[in-house]
């Protein structure tokens, strides 16, 4: 990026986006974020209901379609595309998950490996080097031969971490503040998290099930900001709970 030239959009919400939770249909206004923009996604009440975080999150990262146009991230449709290049899209994208999206028959180090063997191109040493230092970059080193049920919950979100950021990735979409409840921030994942934000400047969206005010200050207070959707006037259509247009 040339020095003084804006930065680039990484994702536009250009109408808005209309997703759905259980039976309950959710409005976020019309959004862009810049490469190196952090924000925060929550509703602007506790949800009567279904929890609209992993839903949102999931069209956000590309998982489940959103409706023609809504959602372009990196200059592109993802529902347009082609599934080559879909995937190629997704190799630059990290997705956090609040629990889950470890493969199970996989050990941490091997969950950590399989974006790096599918994505990154390298020759096998590369591969390795890259994972290893990944290992040692979140501190799971120790754990690394282990499968997900054989390590505690904090474990699993910092490996879900370490998958996600393995690339790189320019946009960064998570599911609830993670292990920030019980370390304030300080803890490994986040302080990597934040890390990451000032080396290579990707654009990322945290998406919260309900008004978080302790942590929606403190990820303020890191330059982030804050963005509230409301509850849309009308209940859901059967299509648009499957993300359907």
């Amino acid at each position: 990026m040339i020095a003084g030239a804006p930065a680039p959009v990484v994702l536009r919400l250009g109408g808005g986006l209309t997703f759905g939770a259980g039976d309950e249909l959710w409005r976020l206004a019309p959004l862009a974020l810049a490469a190196g923009e952090w924000v925060v996604l929550r509703p602007a009440v506790v949800p009567a209901a279904a929890d609209p975080a992993p839903p949102l999150a999931r069209v956000l990262a590309t998982v489940t379609p959103a409706g023609p146009g809504a959602v372009e991230v990196l200059g592109r449709d993802p529902g347009s595309l082609a599934y080559l290049d879909l995937q190629r899209l997704r190799a630059r994208l990290g997705y956090v998950q609040s629990s889950g999206g470890l493969l199970s028959n996989r050990t941490i180090r091997e969950n950590i490996a399989l974006p790096v063997q599918v994505h990154a191109g390298l020759e096998r040493d590369g591969e390795e080097a890259l994972v290893e230092a990944t290992l040692a970059r979140f501190d799971l080193e120790g754990v690394a031969s282990r499968r997900p049920h054989e390590v505690d919950t904090a474990v699993q979100w910092r490996a879900r971490v370490a998958r996600a950021l393995v690339l790189a990735p320019a946009w960064i979409v998570l599911e609830g503040p993670g292990n920030w409840v019980h370390d304030r921030g300080h803890g490994v994942g986040w302080t990597r998290l934040l890390a990451t934000r000032q080396e290579t400047a990707p654009a990322a969206a945290l998406c919260l099930s309900r008004p978080e005010p302790a942590f929606e200050a403190w990820f303020e207070a890191n330059g982030g900001r804050v963005v509230r959707f409301e509850a849309a006037s009308r209940p859901v259509a059967t299509g648009e709970r499957r993300g359907e247009p």
